[in-house]
């Protein structure tokens, strides 16, 4: 019986080891089909798969395990990783990928995913959400989260609390919203928080500074704001990386930042930080990079920042810093990159001596003074690539030194007051790409050796005192901006008369900006060879260059031109009408030059076209309609040419005619007729304009390197030379033609407009009332026309206007009195008006008369009549008419003097006078 118990007991066992196995395995199949089963709810909700990752490589008839970016462990077979970055796959994640309860590690950055769907079958538009998946906070054993640079949005929820063991968390580059929940702060294991470039809000939660396990803390470009904590060093033994730049955190940084004992990386720039910069910061002995720029600290650099020895970037632009730098700054030999730029220092720039391996330094747009140190590019000081220093007050000539740096890629010394020659040893920097030399006093002739520094990109040498014969660039094959502006250079052949440098030039086939401006010296003529310049030239500046003879047709081959001025020359004959269909021209100036004929009609290809300047030329043409279909020409420039006949209406129906335009200028011309009506009906860039700041400030980027326009208006009744067009800058000048009729009441709509100039026409009517909306008017002539009636009180409104000039007209009645500009303005502003009177004309306003008795015996008497008669009115009228010839006599011999308006003045005054005591007499007299 024993052996038979025994053989059952075996049995026994055996057949519950069986059965636990079988449980045991049908539990783990059971368990695999749930992950598979999850993965392949994430397969389905893809909707592209650009690199056929999934499609053609998860297959059911193989283990998950073998899937790429599907890690399983080895115990039990369950997914432990997925990891799919990169690979541009779009679609929503499912809710079942929270099944995946053994999942460690999930990375799915840097693809397209918008959300995920609530509800497994549900894919109408109206259920995707952009939040993170919820089921997400059921993988308990998750150590790593990735989803960077997808599109999910929303709040971060405060589930995420509950990753009790998570590690590293990534999710930055979406658009979140809202607030850094408070519950992160239960993230006891954290090492690494990094959501930058989101959109999230108000105040970085204290929770958060004490995750004492914490050692990346990316929060970079936001909107966080408020304080970060005063302690907040105290929980963070342990933080390498802080970078909380571009935000709108505020107050001072915490002094117990030296409790950060192992910070490497310091990042809290473009901020609001104020205060001065802590001297704690000097104990951060493992620091390696300091951003703490665009701020708003006050005060001087700490020397305590010498202290750090191990410091390889140091940068604080734009911060309100005052003071010298301190020298210890620059005995940090491990630095290689500084930038102080844009601050308020001052005194001698440190020697460099200190500066073992610099490579970069920033110091601009400053206040250092004194001579440019000379142990710069010294033998222990080998490795510096760039140097920018412009915008200071360094003076002396550039150490010879410095043209030892074999390594020196930029330097930029603009805007100084450097002197000297330019040595020949500047052709020995093989590896320079950008020189800014511009704005300084340097003299004598530009080196030919120049031209060795093959490498060359950028080259600005204008506004100095450089003489004689440009150089042969066509050696510089990477050339890209040329500046010879505000120099006194030369430019012939030795051969004839051409610009033959410009003929070199065509060799720089990537040359896209060149300006030569206001070398009056050049005195040559424009070679055809100028068709072969760079195909992709978009800016050629030849202004005040005495240039001669006409202007090659062959310019019209420069289909990329963007920008061309050649003003302030002597060019003859005609604009070219070589513009093709697609022209890129955005701005043509050919103003004071000598030239004839008609303006071109193939202008109108260039569609772009936003500046057009032809003033001050022999044009004779019709006031070309076409440009009103340029819908984005700003300025229309045609002043002092020979254009005739009348504005007649826009012939287009297809749009409204100069939509944008900002600048009309047709003074000094032949025109007839009533103003143009319909245009200033339509000048919509002249209402209701933005930005209504009146500070100096660029319209638009319109051109390469920021080179702007140059345009003279007549303002105020003197002629200005404006570099640049202003944000709001708008003007109307039809002045010296021969315009007649009213001026529009429509003028009023133009509430932008700032300068206003009608003067010199055949004007007749009143003065409109609706001038007074023009809020912004700054100047207004309406002076020498026939104009009548009253000044309109409307006009006081004008708290801007602060030139005025009615002169010379029929006006009448009181020169208004109350509020704004008009007590400012003195005589010359009315005179020639007879019947204006009172401040600042010393004609006195009369108050208004009683009404005449009557006589009840019928007499004869003629009251305040009596004593006038028709032959003292002829003859008054005689006297006036010899006066007025001989008066006129003068003015057309010897223009419109001063002392002889200020004599009409007086002998009209004494005569007032006298007509009013005959009055006075009259009415006592009568009574």
């Amino acid at each position: 019986m024993k052996p038979i118990r025994k053989l059952m007991g075996n049995f026994t066992l055996i057949f519950a080891v069986s059965i636990l196995s079988l449980h045991s395995f049908a539990l783990c199949s059971l368990n695999s089909f749930t992950d598979e089963n999850a993965l392949i709810s994430f397969k389905n909700a893809i909707t592209s798969d650009p690199y056929a990752i999934l499609s053609t490589n998860w297959s059911q008839n193989t283990s998950v395990c073998n899937w790429i970016g599907v890690s399983c462990g080895l115990k039990h077979g369950r997914v432990t990783a997925l990891n799919l970055p990169g690979y541009d796959l779009a679609g929503t994640i499912p809710p079942h990928l929270g099944n995946l309860s053994f999942l460690r590690y999930l990375d799915i950055s840097s693809n397209n995913f918008s959300g995920f769907l609530p509800h497994a079958l549900d894919i109408s538009a109206n259920q995707l959400s952009g939040e993170i998946p919820p089921n997400i906070w059921k993988c308990r054993h998750l150590q790593e989260l990735e989803l960077s640079y997808n599109h999910f949005n929303g709040k971060i929820p405060s589930e995420i609390g509950s990753l009790s063991i998570l590690k590293e968390l990534y999710l930055g580059f979406n658009d979140f919203r809202g607030i850094i929940p408070e519950e992160i702060g239960n993230l006891s294991q954290l090492e690494v928080l990094s959501i930058p470039s989101s959109s999230l809000t108000e105040n970085i939660p204290s929770s958060l500074f004490n995750i004492s396990s914490l050692k990346y803390m990316y929060l970079y470009n936001n909107s966080l704001s408020r304080n970060i904590p005063s302690n907040m060093c105290d929980s963070l033994p342990n933080i390498e990386v802080l970078n909380l730049w571009r935000n709108q955190l505020s107050g001072e940084i915490p002094p117990n930042i030296w409790k950060c004992t192992q910070l490497q990386d310091l990042g809290l720039s473009v901020n609001h930080f104020n205060g001065k910069i802590p001297s704690e910061i000097g104990s951060l002995s493992m620091l390696r990079k300091l951003y703490l720029g665009v701020n708003d600290f006050r005060g001087m650099i700490p020397k305590e920042i010498g202290n750090l020895s191990q410091l390889k970037k140091l940068s604080i632009p734009s911060s309100f810093l005052t003071g010298n730098i301190p020298s210890s700054v620059f005995n940090i030999s491990s630095l290689k990159f500084m930038d102080l730029s844009n601050n308020s220092l001052s005194g001698n720039i440190p020697t460099f001596h200190g500066l073992s391996k610099l490579e970069e330094l920033y110091l601009f747009r400053n206040n250092f003074e004194g001579w440019f140190p000379s142990d710069v590019c010294s033998s222990n000081i080998s490795n510096i690539r760039t140097l920018e220093l412009f915008g200071n007050q360094l003076e002396g000539q550039i150490p010879p030194n410095i043209w030892k740096c074999t390594h020196l890629e930029i330097l930029s010394l603009s805007d100084n007051h450097l002197s000297g020659n330019i040595p020949f040893e500047i052709g020995n920097m093989s590896m320079f790409r950008e020189l800014y030399l511009d704005v300084n006093n340097f003299q004598g002739e530009i080196p030919t050796s120049i031209t060795n520094a093959s490498q060359l990109t950028h080259m600005y040498l204008s506004s100095n005192s450089f003489t004689g014969p440009v150089p042969d660039f066509g050696n510089l094959r990477q050339l890209q901006v040329l500046g010879l502006s505000e120099n006194n250079l030369t430019g012939l052949e030795s051969t004839n008369q051409e610009l033959g440098f410009l003929s070199c030039l065509t060799n720089c086939q990537n040359l896209v900006n060149l300006d030569i401006s206001n070398n009056p010296m050049m005195n040559g003529i424009l070679p055809a060879s100028i068709r072969n310049l760079s195909i992709s030239l978009s800016s050629f500046r030849a202004s005040n260059c005495s240039i001669r003879g006409i202007i090659p047709p062959e310019i019209g081959n420069l289909r990329h031109l963007e920008v061309l001025d050649l003003s302030k020359n002597q060019l003859t004959g005609f604009i070219p009408t070589t513009f093709p269909m697609g022209c890129s021209l955005q701005s043509l100036d050919l103003n004071a030059n000598k030239l004839a004929g008609s303006l071109p009609q193939s202008l109108s290809n260039c569609q772009t076209l936003q500046v057009l300047d032809i003033g001050n030329n022999r044009i004779q043409d019709i006031f070309p309609i076409w440009t009103g279909n340029l819908t984005d020409l700003r300025v229309l420039i045609l002043r002092s040419n020979n254009f005739s006949g009348t504005i007649s209406s826009h012939t287009s129906k297809a749009s409204l005619p100069f939509p944008k335009l900002q600048v009309f200028d047709i003074s000094y011309n032949a025109f007839i007729g009533n103003l143009p009506h319909e245009y200033l009906s339509n000048f919509k860039a002249m209402m209701d304009a933005r930005e209504n700041h009146r500070g100096e400030r660029d319209l638009s980027r319109l051109y390469i390197d920021s080179l702007t326009i140059t345009m003279t208006l007549t303002v105020k009744g003197i002629d200005r030379e404006y570099k640049r067009i202003l944000k709001t800058l708008t003007t109307i000048d039809m002045s010296s033609n021969r315009f007649s009729g009213s001026i529009p009441n429509s003028i009023g709509d133009l509430n932008s407009l700032i300068y206003l100039n009608l003067s010199h026409n055949c004007l007749a009517g009143g003065i409109p009332a609706s001038l007074g909306n023009v809020t912004e008017l700054e100047s207004l002539d309406l002076s020498s026309n026939r104009l009548e009636g009253k000044i309109p009180t409307e006009l006081t409104k004008l708290r801007f206007l602060s030139g005025i000039n009615l002169s010379m007209n029929n006006l009448s009645g009181m020169i208004p009195q109350s509020g704004g500009q008009f007590p400012t303005f003195d005589y010359a502003s009315y005179v020639g008006n007879p019947g204006l009177c009172g401040f600042p004309l010393t004609l006195e306003c009369e108050e208004p008369s009683p009404p005449p008795m009557v006589q009840e015996d019928g007499g004869d008497d003629y009251g305040i009549l009596e004593g006038f008669c028709w032959q003292a009115v002829v003859s008054g009228y005689g006297c006036g008419f010899v006066i007025g010839g001989i008066v006129g006599g003068l003015i057309l011999g010897y223009g419109r003097p001063k002392w002889l308006v200020e004599w009409i003045y007086r002998f009209y005054r004494i005569k007032m006078r006298s007509r009013r005591g005959n009055v006075a007499t009259q009415r006592r007299r009568i009574r």
